[in-house]
């Protein structure tokens, strides 16, 4: 990195708000402290002086020497740094091993030209600012199909000087295209799945920290006092100096007012509304259309994976058991930087307009967001660094590809008769809350999928046109998936002719068919009396045994 003067070691406090280490500023101490619930938080809080946003189960605070000893009596997991730290510059010409905009459209568009049948540009947004084009780049074994695949999202850089999320994501695509056909794994995770990437979210604040005005900028580039001078800033030795803009990763639509600042030129100005910002958009706008089941957005500072969440009330999300299990196994496969641990694990606060907090509330996304980078930095100094940060990372990444194949119940949902997909809700009732929006089937497929621990699971199918439908005894296995296709409507199984009774003329019907002297039922369904999915000489014993008192002819489930 190509470095202007060292900011001045007066303002070493400022930055080191949420540092994953501990620094001696005179005889004061600077701690990170991890929490098991929000009373042992605010217990904290009524001796140390917090230093940050409420946005998790940790905290960042100013202690004596003698606070240490009381933190250990209380048995918290606490870190600690050394007496000094490296000081990163305010203004600073990037080195030429980090992306530019410029150098990321290019490298896009040259993915497209040489796998053309992998990998897809789509403009999905302009920014609030300036106008500048939001890219994302689609992979798919048939990549101009939207096909009946699980959808995977990867996004980086909501915070401008956070630039490893760019980084991480363009080595995911260039992965991902370059290894497939040569790496069986890699060839898998793309012919059954659909990857979405946006590397870059924040285009106009990532041209300050590129255009030197500030290796610190966070926020988008919007003109809060509309006199046409860009990126303003108060100081310039931190990233919680005072600047222009909105904070990205606060203006999403839930529980918006509860995070944030209302102080425009505050770091964690949430904008004037909720999505009020073109950048936030365009990734709602993404999120509804393809419906990802998992997501990663990528943030720099602390080598920690939140996931989502924990409310005030000490409330985690209804679906806490399999999130949980899914982040642990994904953080311990992120190696730090240090070589020996591997990424911390923590809730965030669920009452706030993260994307994280957002994408699982509104779609149901398991989304997580790790903040790469070990502290006191968030650009890396060499390249040797940021190649072991991206390595690190991709390890994550290939964890969620397998998962998203395993433990689960996923199927199709239509109209019995006409075979129509239907976009209805989808409840599992063990994981069931009014706490957050319905999780819908897609309306193109009718296509549901929920990630699950195994286990035996209730499923509620619920459109406004049909009766409610439940499925109990639904049983998902350690490993593979569940599938279970779900048909709405009113149909008789068993009425082979399809007249609306069930006679022996049904039984003479299966017979004519089966012998090939007759049409098939229509649709399948209403000759498979036995509920196997297949319509053979099995229905027809059923269905006489039925006649002499046997059991209820059986609705037609899919359920392996």
């Amino acid at each position: 990195m190509k470095c202007l003067p060292l900011i001045p070691a007066s303002v070493v406090g400022l930055l080191i708000l949420f540092l994953d280490v501990d620094i001696a500023v005179g005889d004061s101490i600077i701690i990170r402290a991890f929490f098991d619930s929000f009373e042992q938080r605010a217990f904290v809080e009524s001796r140390l002086q917090k230093l940050d946003e409420d946005i998790g189960a940790f905290g960042v605070y100013k202690a004596l020497p003698a606070d240490i000893d009381w933190l250990d009596s209380l048995g918290l997991k606490y870190q600690a740094a050394p007496a000094s730290i490296p000081q990163p510059p305010s203004a600073a010409e990037l080195d030429s091993f980090f992306y530019t905009y410029d150098e990321m459209i290019d490298s896009m568009y040259s993915w497209q030209a040489q796998f053309p049948a992998l990998a897809q540009v789509a403009i999905i947004g302009q920014t609030q600012q300036e106008n500048r084009n939001i890219y994302a780049i689609k992979i798919s074994d048939s990549v101009s199909v939207d096909q009946d695949e699980p959808v995977l999202l990867f996004d980086g850089a909501h915070h401008a000087c956070e630039i490893m999320g760019m980084e991480i994501c363009l080595a995911l695509a260039d992965t991902l295209l370059r290894s497939y056909g040569a790496d069986t794994n890699i060839t898998e995770f793309v012919d059954a799945t659909e990857t979405w990437i946006v590397p870059l979210i924040n285009p106009d604040g990532n041209s300050a920290v590129h255009a030197g005005i500030s290796l610190n900028y966070r926020k988008n580039g919007r003109d809060h006092d509309n006199d046409g001078i860009l990126y303003e800033y108060e100081c310039n030795d931190s990233w919680t100096c005072p600047t222009e803009g909105v904070d990205l990763n606060r203006n999403y639509d839930w529980y918006w007012s509860s995070s944030g600042s209302t102080i425009p030129m505050n770091y964690y100005y949430r904008g004037a509304s909720p999505g009020s910002e073109s950048e936030n958009a365009a990734i709602t706008a993404l999120v509804a259309q393809i419906r990802p089941v998992f997501s990663v957005t990528y943030h720099s500072w602390g080598e920690v994976l939140y996931f989502p969440w924990l409310w005030g009330d000490n409330q985690h999300t209804p679906d806490h058991g399999v999130i949980f299990d899914v982040a642990t196994e994904m953080a311990g496969r992120i190696e730090k930087e240090n070589g020996v641990e591997s990424y911390d694990l923590v809730p965030s606060d669920g009452q706030g307009g993260l994307s994280p907090n957002w994408q699982y509330a509104r779609y149901g996304v398991i989304s997580f967001l790790p903040e790469t980078v070990a502290y006191p930095d968030f650009i890396p100094d060499t390249e040797a660094r940021k190649k072991g940060i991206v390595a690190a990372n991709l390890q994550g990444v290939f964890y969620l590809y397998a998962r998203i194949r395993e433990s689960q119940i996923t199927g199709r949902v239509f109209d019995i008769a006409s075979r129509r997909p239907l976009e209805a809700e989808i409840r599992i009732l063990e994981h069931y809350s009014a706490s957050v929006d319905p999780r819908m089937s897609d309306s193109l497929y009718g296509r549901y999928t929920r990630i699950l621990q195994p286990g035996t699971y209730t499923v509620q199918a619920i459109h406004p046109d049909y009766p409610v439908k439940t499925i109990p005894g639904v049983v998902v296995s350690p490993g593979a998936p569940t599938l279970l296709n779900i048909p709405l409507g009113d149909f008789l199984p068993g009425d082979a002719n399809g007249n609306g009774r069930r006679n022996g003329a049904d039984v003479v019907f299966l017979v004519a068919f089966l012998k090939g002297i007759g049409r098939p039922p229509d649709p399948p369904e209403l000759g498979d009396v036995n509920g196997d999915c297949v319509v053979n000489v099995g229905d027809v014993v059923f269905l006489v045994r039925y006649f002499q008192g046997g059991p209820e002819p059986q609705v037609c489930i899919i359920l392996n």
